[in-house]
This record gives structure tokens, C-alpha cells and sequence, in this order.
């Protein structure tokens, strides 16, 4: 297996860790945890096992020590970009259903397409463009759909806010990924990580500031929830995604992060018993069908 499959395949494992943040930040929203307080702490606690691990080891420190001033601009760039994607998702599950605002926020593979293009040069192949643009088509399938699944649709003001955020997270963590693409070539995945974690955790803090939230303000289940996105979201599906992307393109591992409205359509499933709809069914089978042979395709390239 070379590296661009080895990448494909953590980028899958990724995508299921990371299938659980709706679900843990809609507990903890609905116990009355804050959504900017619930991603600060979610960084806060990363950052506590990444941090004191990372300046323990010596070859980690040299590194960090001979960073450049435009690889530290980029880090700078992409950590903020990533407490905006955290700040404005987690916020729009407050106004917005589950699965509408994991969709909608799972649109960013076409921002990053753009992106790629613009910046890397980097053509996706054309045999794997309709994969793409299936998986494109389940989305709106998924998003469809209103009642207890949600829909990305829904009238009113609330919902309409709620999903404006969801897309505004897509665009920011876009750029997230496309920083990290520049920086990753070069950089252990373990430094960047930390790096961008802390400025991430930082931009998080400025922002509860601004706004008058204290830190300390956040129930027991709030803080259970965070301890889960730290420790199943951030470390295993953000810092694997990471080290995806030093392997392959940026917009393969985009691709694959379709996959997460899929995931978490089923654990709404499972445990508030929302019952999606048909449309929803055949959207996530054509969903999966295209990121799969997009994989395929892209795959074949790289051998």
C-alpha cells in the first residue's frame, strides 16, 4: 500500500472520530453549555496532552525552533481560521437541526477544490469528477428533506442564521485545510498540530472575551462533552486528518469528510430516533457511492 492509500485510508478513519461532534456538542448545548465555551474548552483540553508531550521531546523543539517566519504566518493563519470554523458550527447547532448544519458545513470540498486549484495547481482527475459531483448530489438529496431530519432549507429566521453559520464553518475550514496542505510537506504532523491547536485555542479565547463569556462557566456535562471532542474529534479525527494531508491532495481528504453527515445522521438515529426520510437514504447511498469511487479513481492515479 503506498502512501497516497495509507493517507486515504486514515482520512476514513478520521471522518468516523469526527462523526461524533454534532452529537457531543447537541448534548452539550442542550444542557445549557455555551457553544464558544464548549470549543474553547475543547482546544483547552487538547492542548493539555498535546503541549506538555510535544516540548518534552528534543527533536520537536529543534524543529520548532527553526521555523521560518512564513511557515509561523501560516500557522498563525491557520489556527484562526480553525476557532472561526469551531465557533461558527458549533453556534449553528443551536439554531439549526443536526444533520442539516453537519451537512451544510460538510460543503467546504468545494471550497477547498477552488482553493486548491487556485493556490497548489492541483487538477483533480476528470475519471473521478463524477464521483464528486454524485457525492455532491446526496448531499442536496440529504439536505432536502424536512422534519426530524432537519433540512438545510427550513424557513425561519432561526434556522436560516443557524445554516449561514454551518457555511460559514464549511468556507473557514477550507481554508484550515488548505493551510495545513501548505505547511504539511515540511512539518511533523505532531508539531503543526500543536501549533495550530494553541492558536486555535488562543483566537477562542479572544472571542468568549469579546463576547462577555466567562471560561469557567460550563456544567459537568459540558465538560464530559468537551473531554469527548478532545479526545475522539480533535485528537483522532483533526490530527489524523493532518497527517492525511501530507500524503495526498487536499481535496481527496475533503472528499472523504462527505462521509460525515452519513455517520452522523446515523447516531441522530440512534439515539434521538429521528427517522430520516427516503430522500435522505438515497442521498446518503449516492453520497457514499461517489466519495468511493472517487477514492478508487484518485488512487489508481497516484499507483
Amino acid at each position: 500500500m503506498n502512501n497516497n492509500k495509507k493517507a486515504l485510508a486514515a482520512a476514513l478513519g478520521s471522518v468516523f472520530a469526527a462523526s461524533f461532534s454534532a452529537i457531543f456538542i447537541r448534548i452539550a448545548v442542550q444542557s445549557g453549555t455555551d457553544p464558544v465555551i464548549l470549543a474553547f474548552w475543547r482546544l483547552f483540553l487538547s492542548c493539555l496532552l498535546l503541549v506538555p508531550y510535544t516540548l518534552r521531546q528534543p527533536h520537536y523543539r529543534h524543529e520548532l525552533s527553526r521555523l521560518s517566519k512564513s511557515q509561523i504566518s501560516l500557522m498563525i493563519l491557520s489556527g484562526l481560521l480553525l476557532s472561526l470554523h469551531f465557533s461558527s458550527w458549533f453556534v449553528s447547532l443551536k439554531y439549526t437541526a443536526t444533520v442539516s448544519s453537519t451537512l451544510l458545513v460538510c460543503t467546504e470540498p468545494a471550497f477547498v477544490l477552488i482553493g486548491a486549484f487556485l493556490i497548489f495547481g492541483e487538477r483533480p482527475c476528470r475519471k473521478a469528477l463524477p464521483g464528486l459531483l454524485a457525492a455532491a448530489a446526496g448531499i442536496l438529496l440529504v439536505a432536502l428533506p424536512t422534519g426530524n431530519g432537519g433540512s438545510a432549507f427550513d424557513s425561519g429566521s432561526t434556522a436560516l442564521w443557524g445554516n449561514l453559520l454551518a457555511l460559514f464553518g464549511a468556507i473557514s475550514v477550507s481554508g484550515y485545510i488548505l493551510a495545513g496542505r501548505a505547511l504539511m510537506g515540511n512539518l511533523s504532523t505532531l508539531l503543526y498540530s500543536t501549533c495550530v491547536y494553541t492558536v486555535c485555542l488562543a483566537g477562542l479565547g479572544l472571542l468568549a472575551f469579546s463576547l462577555g463569556h466567562s471560561i469557567l462557566r460550563i456544567n459537568l456535562t459540558g465538560r464530559l462533552m468537551a473531554a469527548g471532542l478532545a479526545l475522539v474529534c480533535q485528537l483522532l479525527g483533526h490530527t489524523v486528518c493532518n497527517w492525511a494531508l501530507k500524503y495526498t491532495k487536499a481535496a481527496n481528504v475533503s472528499s472523504v469528510y462527505l462521509l460525515e453527515p452519513v455517520l452522523t445522521a446515523f447516531w441522530v438515529l440512534l439515539i434521538w430516533k429521528e427517522v430520516p426520510g427516503l430522500p435522505v437514504i438515497l442521498g446518503g447511498s449516492l453520497l457514499l457511492s461517489g466519495i468511493l469511487y472517487f477514492i478508487r479513481c484518485e488512487s489508481e492515479l497516484c499507483d
